[in-house]
């Protein structure tokens, strides 16, 4: 197994045991989502830099009224099961993430929004949504309906996933184990 503790990057050294710490020194609320989504947005960069690519923060949507926290596209020929899956089966290129930095579980309104950004047309139905406590019943229940009706796919983590991912990143497993453990779950409990 290789560990994959640290990197540079045009002089830039990434020190990715880091990550853990700065990511619980974080306090939650609206006053620090500036600095969630920056580190959240550094961690996807890197953790998925082997899959993903054209990484784009604050993207503006063409009508100019929504913005993205972060659109990436998934490379061609990728070699990893959770995005060769959304690609083939959700018809997927682009994938959207949100990062937010609330004090609670995200609750349906969220998934609402967040919902309103996926659409067959541009190759983009897929979300993946860190929240700091992931989602309370009720808005899991929509993101499963939502699924069932339209095929957009929203996978939400909260930061006990996502350390995990950085955890199995840093020992040189693929991250996307936790991806696929939580489409697993998704579909597997999916009714019709």
């Amino acid at each position: 197994m290789k560990i994959i503790k640290n990197k540079q990057y045009g002089g830039k050294y990434i020190d990715r045991e880091n990550y853990i710490e700065r990511l619980s020194n974080i306090k939650e609320g609206q006053e620090y989502a500036k600095e969630y989504e920056r580190l959240l947005e550094e961690i996807i960069k890197d953790i998925f830099s082997n899959e993903l690519m054209l990484f784009q923060s604050q993207y503006r949507t063409e009508d100019g009224i929504n913005i993205f926290d972060m659109i990436c596209k998934i490379k061609n020929g990728v070699n990893d099961d959770f995005f060769s899956i959304i690609e083939k089966f959700y018809k997927t290129k682009y994938i959207l993430f949100e990062f937010k930095n609330y004090q609670d579980p995200i609750k349906q309104g969220q998934i609402c929004t967040t919902e309103k950004y996926l659409f067959e047309a541009a190759l983009r139905k897929v979300a993946i949504i860190i929240s700091r406590y992931g989602i309370d019943a009720n808005g899991k229940k929509l993101a499963e309906g939502i699924l069932r009706e339209s095929g957009k796919l929203m996978i939400v983590l909260n930061d006990a996933d996502l350390k995990r991912m950085i955890e199995l990143y840093i020992k040189g497993d693929k991250p996307t184990i936790v991806l696929t453990e939580k489409l697993d779950e998704i579909l597997t409990r999916l009714e019709k």
